[in-house]
């Protein structure tokens, strides 16, 4: 059980790095960018 700590650090780093890519490409595609 020495990776569990990495393994689970990576999946939470990638599920925030969705994320705020999802949350950023929502806002951006309400804000205007004229």
């Amino acid at each position: 059980m020495k990776g569990t700590g990495r393994h689970t650090l990576g999946i939470l780093l990638m599920v925030i790095i969705v994320l705020e890519a999802i949350y950023f490409l929502l806002t951006a595609s309400w804000l205007p960018w004229r």
